[in-house]
C-alpha cells in the first residue's frame, strides 16, 4: 500500500493537468474519479478488519470496531503509515486543483465522513480519525487559503469536542449552555450509558472515536486539536475582510475547548506514580494548551478575551491539582503567544494568582511563580504589592 501511494503521488505531481484530470474543467469527471479513489483509500482503517487472538471459534469483529488494530487483522502503526501516505498523495492532488474544484472535493470528503459506512458507529470512528489527519495536512500546507473551509465543518468539530469536554456552567453564555444541556447532552448521556452497559469501559475507553489503548494515548482528540491549532495560527494571514474566527464562531467553540481542561482529566488515565507525568498533562502541554493560546491570538479582541480568560481562571480552582496546573500553564502560554495586549486581562488574574501561591501542591505553586515571573517580565512591573 505504501509503495502504491508513493507511485500515485508521483503520477499526480508529474502529469500534465489536462491528462491528470481527464480534460474536465471545474470539478468535472477527472476530479470526481480521483476523489472516489481517495475516499476508498481513506477507508483503509475501516476495511482492515480485526480477528481476536487466542481461542479458536472467537468471532471476527465487524470492520471498524474498537480494538481492530490490536489483533491479527491489522497493525496500528502500519495503518497510520498508510493513512499518512494517502493524505500526502491526496494533498498532491489538491495542489493541482483550482478553488472551485477544491471546494467540491472537500465537501464530498466532509459528507463521506458521515455517510454510508460513516453513519455506522465503527465506521464513524474510523473515518473521523483519517478525516482529521487529512484536515491537518490541508491547513498546514494551504494555510490561510484553507482556513475558511473550517466553516463547513465548524458544527461537526464542536460535536466531536463535546465527547471530551466538560463546559463550566458558571462561565458559559446562557444561550450556548441551553443548547449544550439540551439535545446535545441528552444524546451524549445516552451514548455513554449504552457504552458502559456494553463494555464496562472506563477512562479512555469511554471516549468516542476508535482511540488508542490507554497506554498509547487518545489519537482522535490529538488530531482535532492539531488541526484547530493550525487553523488558529493561520487565521490572520492575508485576511483583508476580517478573520475567520468571528465572535459567533468563537462563542460556539469556546466552552468546548476550555472545557477540555477539566474534561480530558476525567477521561485520561492517571500518572503511574506521583513523580511521573500523566497522559493528561502530556497531552495538554503538547496539544491543548497551544490550541487555546492560539485561539486567543486569533480572537484578537478584548470582548472575546474576557470570557476566554474567565473560563481559564475558573479552572485554576478545580479540585484536581493537575487541572489547576494545566489552567495555569494555559494562562502563561496565552500571555506568551498574545503578548503585551493580553496584559489587559491581568487585573482579573491577580486574585487567582494570589490564591495559587498558597496551593497545597508544590507543582502548582511552582507553575504559579513561573507565570508571575513571565507576566512581570512582559509588563516590566513587579506584581509583589498586588499579590500581598
Amino acid at each position: 500500500m505504501l509503495r502504491l501511494f508513493r507511485v500515485v503521488r508521483r503520477v499526480i505531481e508529474t502529469q500534465q493537468r489536462e491528462a491528470l484530470l481527464g480534460g474536465h474543467g471545474k470539478g468535472g469527471g477527472g476530479v470526481n474519479v480521483w476523489t472516489g479513489f481517495f475516499l476508498l483509500a481513506m477507508d483503509y482503517r475501516n476495511h482492515v478488519g480485526w480477528t481476536e487472538g487466542g481461542k479458536e471459534g472467537k468471532r471476527k469483529r465487524p470492520r471498524g470496531e474498537e480494538g481492530m488494530l490490536e489483533g491479527e487483522g491489522g497493525d496500528r502503526a502500519r495503518v497510520e503509515e498508510v493513512e499518512e501516505a494517502v493524505c500526502e498523495s491526496m494533498l498532491a492532488l489538491v495542489l493541482r486543483l483550482n478553488e472551485e474544484e477544491l471546494r467540491a472535493l472537500f465537501l464530498r470528503v466532509a459528507h463521506w465522513r458521515k455517510s454510508g459506512d460513516g453513519a455506522r458507529e465503527g465506521g464513524r470512528r474510523s473515518r473521523r480519525l483519517v478525516f482529521y489527519r487529512l484536515l491537518g495536512y490541508l491547513v498546514e500546507t494551504l494555510r490561510s487559503i484553507f482556513v475558511p473551509y473550517f466553516g463547513y465543518i465548524w458544527s461537526d468539530i464542536q460535536a466531536d469536542l463535546r465527547l471530551f469536554s466538560i463546559p463550566s456552567s458558571s462561565s458559559v453564555p446562557s444561550s450556548i449552555l441551553a443548547v449544550h444541556n439540551g439535545e446535545v447532552s441528552k444524546e451524549k448521556k445516552k451514548e455513554k450509558k449504552r457504552r458502559r452497559e456494553e463494555e464496562g469501559a472506563t477512562g479512555v475507553d469511554r471516549m468516542e472515536g476508535g482511540l488508542e489503548p490507554e497506554e498509547k494515548g487518545p489519537i482522535l482528540i490529538t488530531l482535532i486539536l492539531t488541526a484547530l491549532t493550525k487553523c488558529f495560527q493561520c487565521d490572520d494571514e492575508g485576511e483583508e475582510d476580517g478573520n475567520f474566527l468571528t465572535q459567533t464562531r468563537f462563542d460556539a467553540i469556546l466552552p468546548h475547548l476550555t472545557g477540555l481542561i477539566t474534561g480530558l482529566h476525567s477521561f485520561l488515565p492517571p500518572a503511574s506514580s506521583p513523580s511521573a507525568n500523566s497522559t493528561y498533562r502530556a497531552l495538554a502541554e503538547a496539544n491543548l494548551i497551544p490550541c487555546l493560546a492560539y485561539m486567543a491570538l486569533a480572537a484578537g479582541k478584548d470582548v472575546l478575551w474576557k470570557p476566554y480568560h474567565h473560563q481559564v481562571l475558573m479552572q485554576t480552582r478545580a479540585r484536581a491539582w493537575e487541572v489547576r496546573w494545566v489552567a495555569l500553564r494555559t494562562l502563561r502560554e496565552t500571555f506568551v503567544v498574545v503578548g503585551e495586549e493580553y496584559l489587559a486581562m491581568l487585573p482579573e488574574s491577580i486574585a487567582y494568582l494570589s490564591e495559587l501561591l498558597e496551593d497545597e501542591r508544590e507543582e502548582v505553586v511552582e507553575e504559579c511563580k513561573n507565570t508571575i515571573a513571565y507576566i512581570e517580565d512582559l509588563s516590566g512591573e513587579s506584581l509583589e504589592s498586588y499579590l500581598a
